[in-house]
């Protein structure tokens, strides 16, 4: 009988533990977003690809963290990222050299939360915005060896149409590089272009 009792016992406890382990478990895709075209994020989530936003979209991170190689606004899409929790520790973070891309003719706003790179090595890279769009921050955190690199190139390719940056509010936390701005420079050294 107390053997019965013994083995019901931690039967019960291991299914407790079982229980325990799956809800503590992160997400690894992001939640469908609702009507108004917002994701909400439910639970942390980890993307092992990167992220391409190619439609209009507000991602509210809710306190949650959502980790992966990058997050990227392109092809004339519109990105606005927020975190609509009180405690305001939602984050977007990457390990990656760049943690969030705004390309050509698309757009990112910051309202809340944190964008972080974590990556650094020893030629001090490691940039939280690469923006080759508009980037638009009004409240949050970016942060990163470079908080904001606008460039008018990427690689080799010369990135066509305007580059905007807008710094309305929120706090930029640098290694290195606040915000760092990058023009197209002289062509071939001819100075006559």
């Amino acid at each position: 009988m107390k053997k019965s009792v013994l083995a019901i016992a931690l039967a019960v406890l291991m299914a407790v533990s079982l229980l325990t382990v799956g809800a503590m478990a992160e997400g690894t895709a992001l939640p469908n977003a609702d009507a108004n075209g917002v994701i909400t994020l439910t639970e942390d989530v980890t993307l092992s690809d990167v992220k391409k936003f190619t439609e209009d979209t507000i991602l509210d991170l809710a306190g949650h963290t959502l980790t992966l190689p990058r997050i990227d606004a392109e092809n004339g899409a519109s990105v606005v990222i927020r975190d609509s929790s009180s405690s305001k520790t939602g984050r977007i973070t990457s390990a990656s050299s760049v943690a969030a891309a705004v390309r050509a003719n698309s757009s990112m706003t910051l309202e809340s939360g944190t964008i972080e790179c974590t990556y650094t090595d020893a030629k001090n890279n490691g940039i939280a915005i690469f923006n080759m769009g508009t980037f638009t921050m009004s409240g949050g955190t970016v942060k990163g060896v470079t908080g904001i690199y606008n460039t008018a190139w990427n690689g080799a390719t010369e990135v066509k149409g305007k580059i905007v940056c807008n710094i309305e509010g929120g706090t930029v936390d640098a290694g290195i590089w606040g915000v760092c701005v990058m023009g197209r420079g002289i062509k071939n050294g001819d100075l006559s272009t």
